[in-house]
C-alpha cells in the first residue's frame, strides 16, 4: 500500500462463545506488514473466524474450522457450556461415553431439562449447507455451503426457516433421534446407545443438545450446545463426536 493506516482490528468468532475477542492494534506505513499470533480456547463445534475493522481498511477473509469432540470410553468427560447469541451462559453439561452409553452430568447449578438430538454421520454432498448460526439470520456472518473441495459463502441464505426448507436434513442422515431428559444439579445419567440410535460398535456420531430454560423460552431459536437453530430438521451444525475405545479389537 502507498498509504498509512492505523487502528484496531478484532479477530471475531461465530457462533457466540465464552472466549474473549482478540484485539490487534496496527500502525502501518507504505510497504509495511505485520504478523499477529493469537491464542483462543474453544470447545468442540463448528466455527467461522473473521476480521472486524471499523475503518474497513483490512480485507476480510474467513476461516472455517470444525473441532471434534473426542470422548474416551470410561474416562471422565469434559464440561460443555451453552452460550447463545445474547450471551446467556447459564447451563453446562459434562459429557462422556461409558460401556455403550452416553453419560451426562448436569453441572449447571440448577435443575435442568434437556433435549438430546443424535444421528449417524453422513457423507457431505455437493452444494450442501455446512455452517449457519443465529448470527447468519442477523447478517453478521454468512452461511457456507460445499462447492467441490472448498466452502464458499452463501450470503443469500439468512433465515433459518428458509435454510431448513431449501436444505432440509443436511447432511443426509438416515434419522435424527430425539430424547428428552431432566436432571437435578449434579445428577448424572447414562443413556444407552440403542436409545440414541447409535450402533454399539460405531466410532462416531453427531450430537446436539438443547437446554430448556425460563430465560430462553421466549427466544426465537432454541438454546443449543452446538448452535443449531433447527435441530429437529437439520444436523449440519451438530457436534461431531469421535469415540475412542482403548480395548476395541481391530
Amino acid at each position: 500500500t502507498s498509504e498509512h493506516f492505523s487502528g484496531t482490528a478484532v479477530l471475531a468468532v461465530s457462533p457466540k462463545n465464552s472466549a474473549a475477542q482478540a484485539d490487534m492494534d496496527y500502525d502501518l506505513g507504505p510497504g509495511m506488514s505485520t504478523v499477529f499470533e493469537l491464542e483462543t480456547e474453544l470447545q468442540p463445534g463448528k466455527y467461522v473466524f473473521f476480521i472486524k475493522n471499523k475503518n474497513n481498511e483490512i480485507e476480510n477473509t474467513f476461516l472455517f474450522k470444525e473441532l471434534e469432540a473426542v470422548m474416551y470410553d470410561g474416562e471422565q468427560g469434559n464440561i460443555y457450556e451453552f452460550v447463545n447469541y445474547y450471551g446467556i451462559n447459564d447451563r453446562s453439561l459434562r459429557l462422556g461415553i461409558k460401556n455403550g452409553s452416553l453419560t451426562m452430568e448436569n453441572v449447571s447449578g440448577a435443575e435442568s431439562e434437556f433435549v438430546i438430538y443424535t444421528a449417524i454421520p453422513a457423507e457431505r454432498r455437493e452444494g450442501e449447507i455446512i455452517f449457519s448460526a443465529e448470527e447468519t439470520d442477523f447478517g453478521e456472518v454468512c452461511a457456507y455451503v460445499k462447492r467441490g473441495c472448498e466452502l464458499v459463502p452463501a450470503p443469500q441464505l439468512r433465515c433459518p426457516a428458509e435454510i431448513t426448507y431449501v436444505f432440509r436434513n443436511e447432511p443426509k442422515v438416515k434419522e435424527i433421534r430425539k430424547t428428552k431428559i431432566a436432571l437435578e444439579d449434579g445428577e448424572e445419567t447414562e443413556i444407552p446407545f440403542e436409545v440414541l440410535g447409535i450402533d454399539r460398535d460405531a466410532d462416531a456420531f453427531l450430537l446436539e443438545v438443547a437446554a430448556e430454560t425460563t430465560e430462553t423460552s421466549g427466544l426465537r431459536y432454541p438454546y443449543t450446545l452446538f448452535h443449531s437453530t433447527a435441530p429437529e430438521n437439520t444436523a449440519h451444525m451438530y457436534g461431531f463426536v469421535r469415540m475412542i475405545r482403548r480395548n476395541k479389537q481391530c
